[in-house]
């Protein structure tokens, strides 16, 4: 592909979902899920285009405000970063909202090398400054969780599957599961998160069940090699 014709497809690519994002069945959705899920959430990922929680999750554009960065890679020291976060958390206080805060880490199960080029693919490194992050966040806006909880994250490329982890070195694979009982995955949120607030367990929950089911239909459906490698083609 050109540089000419590269340009003019992100330009028609652009073009198409502002055009989704703002359709009345886009506008109407979000707006009847922002009145039953109330709680903000953000996700702190790598640029990698594949890590799109919205696709995973069939959570409709605009509720989980993403913030990227090479690797995932993010410090509340750096003046720009710490100023957006801490605006993005501000309103969440000012409409009186709780804050999510997901910080991700992701990895591919079948070729290393398909895994985080930021960490030159060690998973391990990867997860270790996305738990970091994860404390600084932590540091700055309360350990008590009395308004911002961040989670951290992992997610496994392959398959787009979600792995949580949670306190006391607990951890929820998606990929594993396959009962989609609601009152089962919401026990198990809660023992991942006991002080988690029972309203954000309640706006957690659905980014759980839909990924579970995500994760069942990408195996059912199959997905091709190239579908599942880096998507960091434009800078």
């Amino acid at each position: 592909m050109s540089e000419s014709d590269l340009v003019q497809f992100l330009l028609d690519h652009n073009r198409e979902q502002s055009k989704i994002f703002s359709s009345s069945d886009s506008v109407l959705w979000r707006k009847q899920y922002r009145a039953k899920h109330p709680t903000e959430i953000a996700a702190l990922k790598c640029m990698d285009g594949r890590l799109h929680l919205p696709v995973m999750t069939n959570t409709p554009l605009g509720i989980i405000q993403p913030f990227r960065n090479i690797g995932g890679i993010f410090d509340l020291g750096w003046p720009f970063f710490g100023v957006v976060l801490k605006d993005w958390v501000d309103y969440a206080v000012s409409r009186g909202r709780d804050a999510l805060i997901l910080v991700t880490y992701h990895y591919s199960k079948g070729d290393k090398h398909r895994g985080c080029k930021g960490f030159d693919y060690d998973t391990g490194a990867a997860k270790a400054a996305a738990t970091q992050l994860k404390e600084q966040i932590e540091s700055v806006f309360g350990k008590e969780h009395a308004v911002v909880y961040p989670v951290l994250i992992g997610i496994e490329t392959d398959e787009d599957a979600l792995i949580l982890h949670g306190q006391n070195n607990k951890v929820m694979d998606l990929s594993a599961i396959t009962n989609s009982d609601i009152d089962l995955l919401q026990n198990e949120l809660h023992s991942l998160f006991p002080d988690m607030k029972t309203q954000v367990i309640q706006d957690l929950l659905p980014l759980v069940v839909r990924n579970i089911g995500y994760v069942q239909e990408t195996r059912a459906t199959g997905r091709k090699p190239m579908d599942s490698d880096h998507r960091e083609q434009i800078l």
